[in-house]
């Protein structure tokens, strides 16, 4: 904040950019700090970044699982469903998985537009390899210094906003 750099910019045409995300530019930030849980602030540079506007929904992780269970992959499929423990949080019927009603005792994923929870970083992985062989282009999780950039911006800031914490920015229900 208040500092000056010159640095040559891409610009992506609407069609470069995949549906969904946001491109976060490449170029010099702060990582790390007292606040961040880390070390002493170093400087950065990253590389262009294409960053996911909002997390997989459970309606795309719902997709993904039905796509394994049509591809003769159901027994896979079982092993990566949603879960905590012994607790499933999609069910099961006729070859498919399918969300959970409300009315059923624990349901959490009871609608295609929730974020979708219980899954591990080994389910991540396979549903990033399976989005980017559908899709024809890479998909995977950002590395820490991406994530830290994209979510911090450039100049250190605690949160996005600023420094001092405001609830009213926050989803802290």
């Amino acid at each position: 904040r208040g500092g000056i750099w010159t640095q040559d910019v891409n610009l992506y045409r609407p069609d470069e950019i995949p549906p969904g995300f946001c491109c976060v530019p490449g170029g010099p930030y702060i990582f790390g700090g007292e606040h961040a849980g880390g070390g002493a602030e170093e400087a950065k540079v990253t590389e262009d970044l294409f960053v996911a506007r909002f997390p997989v929904t459970a309606g795309e992780y719902l997709e993904f699982l039905n796509d394994l269970c049509a591809s003769g992959r159901a027994e896979e499929a079982r092993k990566r469903q949603p879960r905590e423990a012994d607790v499933l949080y999609l069910r099961e019927a006729g070859g498919r998985f399918e969300l959970m009603p409300e009315s059923e005792k624990g349901a959490l994923l009871t609608s295609g537009d929730l974020p979708v929870i219980g899954i591990s970083w080994f389910d991540t992985m396979v549903l990033m390899s399976w989005r980017s062989a559908r899709e024809g282009r890479p998909y995977r999780l950002l590395h820490e210094e991406e994530f830290e950039k994209a979510a911090r911006g450039v100049d250190a800031r605690v949160y996005p906003w600023g420094d001092d914490y405001d609830g009213s920015y926050a989803n802290t229900t």
